[in-house]
């Protein structure tokens, strides 16, 4: 199966990832990285992991339960299920690797967008909502080769072979027939207003915690508007935001972000405008953080991209900014050093940790610091 060398068209602006956007950086270090790093974002991971809910189980009775499923389900040592050696409460499947292998290819085909093709790679079935088409008299049951739309040209409902490019994800058995998947007609879709989204989300997240036995507090809010005017007091947490400064002990910051370092991507239409978007928006969300941490205080930030304005340059601007921060390395190293071009030393980049083509650890892009606040 071959995949895309790169997941964005011929006229991507390499800069989006490689530069700081408003400042001049030397880049020429970066091309290797940058060339090897669109390849790898082509491709599935090689593993999946569990995160183990700790008040309900542990990882030994979880992992005995996902090897008795696999082994009910695909063979004994179809997939290999083991506890991660440095993380206690996590468990690491591995994924077959397809790319190398030749499957027969069959005459009737789906086409299913890109979005539901990366999901397939890692190892999902396919759902409804993703299939663009399905040759005309399919049954239940046959065994069909399944594509995804790379050029995103399919139109939804399309019951003849499809000629654009796309690109051989595997096979599959039917379970559904055209009209079961497509109707009479296709329906448009009915969006919900953001504020409608965010309450859904929020009631989700609530009921998620409960049934995991969490104890949380979840507040629909603007995360950038959360910090209290000084000379206004507050007496609880519960009360919700806005929250006094220095109030709490650690901050997790996990940033909107471009969301670049997602795995697998066969085909990413972002814009510039898009991409050089979410800086802003980090920095303004960096000074509400650390105005609600504590001094001693731990802020860990985190992005699921790979640009470097987004990421090893957000810390050099952090660093610049708030004299009270002291960037600190991590006891456990699961990922890399952070690429140059900033104004971060050789220390200070060793102390973030970027998770990319180089790695143990074959995950989606990723990238964290960790800071401790000092006294003014």
């Amino acid at each position: 199966m071959p995949f895309p060398n790169s997941p964005f068209e011929d006229a991507f602006n390499s800069r989006m990832i490689t530069s700081l956007h408003e400042e001049i950086s030397d880049t020429t270090i970066l091309n290797e990285d940058y060339e090897k790093t669109l390849k790898w974002l082509c491709c599935a991971p090689k593993i999946t992991s569990y995160r183990v809910n700790t008040l309900k189980t542990n990882a030994e009775e979880v992992l005995k339960a996902i090897r008795a499923h696999i082994s009910k389900v695909l063979g004994e040592h179809y997939i290999k299920a083991e506890a991660h050696p440095l993380l206690f409460n996590t468990i690491i499947i591995g994924n077959n690797e397809m790319e190398s292998k030749s499957l027969e290819k069959y005459f009737k085909e789906i086409i299913v967008d890109v979005e539901c093709g990366a999901a397939i790679l890692r190892g999902a079935h396919v759902y409804a909502p993703g299939v663009m088409a399905m040759f005309s008299g399919t049954q239940i049951n046959e065994k069909v080769s399944i594509y995804a739309d790379v050029n995103k040209r399919c139109k939804k409902g399309l019951q003849k072979l499809y000629e654009d490019d796309k690109i051989f994800l595997g096979n599959g058995i039917t379970r559904m027939v055209r009209h079961q998947l497509f109707g009479d007609q296709i329906v448009p879709r009915v969006f919900s207003s953001p504020s409608t989204k965010l309450r859904k989300k929020v009631g989700q997240l609530k009921a998620r915690c409960a049934e995991f036995g969490a104890r949380a507090h979840c507040f629909e809010a603007d995360s950038s508007k959360i910090l209290r005017p000084q000379g206004h007091s507050q007496t609880r947490i519960a009360d919700g935001p806005p929250f006094s400064a220095e109030t709490f002990n650690r901050v997790l910051l996990d940033a909107p972000c471009s969301a670049l370092g997602k795995r697998p991507q066969l085909a990413n239409r972002v814009s510039e405008k898009v991409v050089k978007s979410y800086v802003p928006l980090q920095r303004r969300l960096f000074e509400t953080a650390v105005g609600l941490l504590k001094v001693n205080g731990t802020l860990v930030y985190s992005t699921c991209t790979i640009t470097l304005a987004e990421n090893e340059g957000m810390v050099a601007w952090a660093l610049r900014t708030f004299k009270c921060l002291k960037l600190v390395k991590p006891s456990l190293r699961l990922g890399g050093p952070g690429w140059g071009g900033t104004s971060l030393t050789e220390q200070e980049r060793n102390c973030v940790q970027r998770f990319g083509p180089d790695q143990d650890v074959d995950s989606v892009g990723f990238f964290f610091a960790c800071f401790v606040k000092q006294r003014s």
